[in-house]
């Protein structure tokens, strides 16, 4: 079963495989209020109203995108700025039971930017940033600073923490003509080795990769998550502690946001699945 299981493998990651684009921490360089970056003053223009959370507390940049880095997509605009919005409280604005209502977070896009903002003018309206919020007590952020971030396109193909992959074993299974054990489940199948190696290519800061779980799927569970067939941006745990970063989620988790692939062609992110989880 070995060799057939690479065969499967391999049938996998060339039916899966997409563009998609990894995103990495750059402390050479300080983020500007316009640029892609982690945490810090998000780029917000003064006629919007800013996003609150149920308590009406101010919620915090997570991650802000600038379109201008992510060329090569076809699903993404070429530019405009698309950003990730989370409440500073023990769940970083996460509710399990209802993981898709921008309730606790949101996701803004802004087709079209305006020049003239300037960070002290954001900073004006009282809100709250990752830059100082692990300071203060009862405000909670798993960001630790504002970081820069570099963007580099790569391809990618799923991984076995996705639970469409065992669905994908059953259609490589029939394209290849073997034949898999029956009630077979995919951690008999596949080695350790396999499942760790597969699984760990799809962690890290992606933005229209594969999703990394250190849990499970929540799309497995519960079937009307599975609207969201599309991972739009993970942020995973990382530490720099030679460069002096350090974003983590719970006990060295990791968030991700999906969307339709629909809904995201129209750029419309009124329908964001948010989830988080960790060790």
């Amino acid at each position: 079963m070995k060799i057939e299981m690479e065969q499967i493998i391999n049938w996998i990651k060339n039916e899966t495989a997409k563009t998609a684009f990894c995103l990495s921490v750059n402390t050479d360089r300080q983020p500007g209020l316009y640029d892609t970056k982690f945490g810090g003053v998000p780029y917000w223009p003064e006629e919007m109203e800013y996003p609150k959370a149920p308590d009406s507390a101010p919620l915090a940049l997570l991650a802000q995108l600038n379109m201008k880095d992510f060329s090569g997509n076809p699903l993404f605009s070429p530019e405009g700025i698309l950003q990730f919005f989370i409440a500073l409280d023990d769940l970083y604005g996460v509710d399990f039971d209802t993981p898709d209502f921008q309730s606790g977070f949101r996701v803004v896009w802004h087709p079209s930017v305006k020049d003239g903002i300037t960070a002290e003018r954001v900073l004006s309206r009282g809100i709250i940033t990752s830059l100082n919020s692990w300071d203060k007590k009862g405000i909670y952020s798993p960001i630790n600073g504002e970081y820069a971030v570099d963007v580099k396109k790569s391809i990618i193909s799923m991984g076995p923490l996705d639970y469409r992959y065992e669905d994908c074993v059953y259609q490589a299974a029939e394209a290849l003509g073997i034949t898999l054990p029956e009630n077979f489940d995919i951690y008999d199948i596949l080695s350790e080795e396999q499942f760790n190696q597969e699984s760990e290519k799809t962690a890290g800061h992606w933005v229209n990769g594969y999703p990394y779980f250190t849990q499970n799927d929540p799309r497995e569970c519960q079937e009307k998550l599975r609207y969201y067939d599309t991972l739009l941006f993970q942020m995973d745990s990382d530490f720099g502690q030679e460069q002096g970063y350090e974003i983590i989620w719970g006990d060295s988790g990791v968030a991700g946001f999906f969307i339709n692939s629909e809904d995201l062609k129209k750029q419309d992110f009124t329908k964001i699945l948010y989830n988080w989880d960790c060790c």
